[in-house]
C-alpha cells in the first residue's frame, strides 16, 4: 500500500504559517508556537514540511539539556558538535548567519520545564532565524512563564 500524505485544514494552516515566517524581514522576531492535543498530526505535518524544505528538525526528549539540544541541531546542519556548549553554540550561530534556516523543535514541552527553551531564544536572537516550537495542548500556558518569549 502506498503511503499518501493528506493535506488537511491543519496542514494547510501550518504551511501558511511557515510561508509567513519566511516572508518576514530579518529584524522582526520569528518565534512561533504550534500546539494542540495529541493525535492531531502535528509531528507528521512538521516532519513532512521539514523533509520538503531546507530546514532543521529536532525532536526534544525527556531530560534534554542545552548541550544535547545544540548537538542535535549541529548534527542536523551536518556539523560535528564540540564538547563545550559554548563552542557548539558558536558553530551553529556562524553556520546559520551564513546559511539561514528555519529550526523546528518538536515536543517542546520537554524543554520548557528545564529552561532549555531559553537556548533556542538565544539562538534566535543571535541569528534571527525563525524558530518553530511544537508542543502539546498546554504548551502556550507553560511558555507563559517566559514573558520575553510570548508576544502579548
Amino acid at each position: 500500500m502506498k503511503k499518501t500524505f493528506i493535506k488537511t485544514k491543519n496542514v494547510k494552516r501550518f504551511v501558511a504559517l511557515m510561508d509567513e515566517l519566511q516572508k518576514l524581514p530579518p529584524n522582526i522576531p520569528k518565534l512561533a508556537l504550534v500546539y494542540g492535543d495529541h493525535g492531531l498530526g502535528k509531528s507528521q505535518t512538521i516532519q513532512w514540511w521539514a523533509d520538503k524544505n531546507d530546514s532543521v528538525y529536532v525532536r526534544a526528549t525527556q531530560g534534554m539539556t542545552s548541550r544535547w539540544l545544540l548537538s542535535e541541531i549541529a548534527e542536523e546542519l551536518g556539523e560535528e558538535p564540540y564538547w563545550h556548549t559554548q563552542e557548539t553554540f558558536e558553530l551553529i550561530e556562524n553556520y546559520l548567519r551564513q546559511n539561514p534556516k528555519i529550526i523546528i523543535v518538536d515536543e517542546i514541552d520537554y524543554l520548557i520545564e528545564k529552561h532549555t527553551v531559553e537556548t533556542l531564544r538565544d539562538l534566535h536572537d543571535k541569528t534571527t532565524c525563525p524558530i518553530v516550537l511544537v508542543g502539546m495542548g498546554a504548551a502556550d500556558k507553560k511558555l507563559a512563564r517566559y514573558p520575553h518569549l510570548v508576544d502579548g
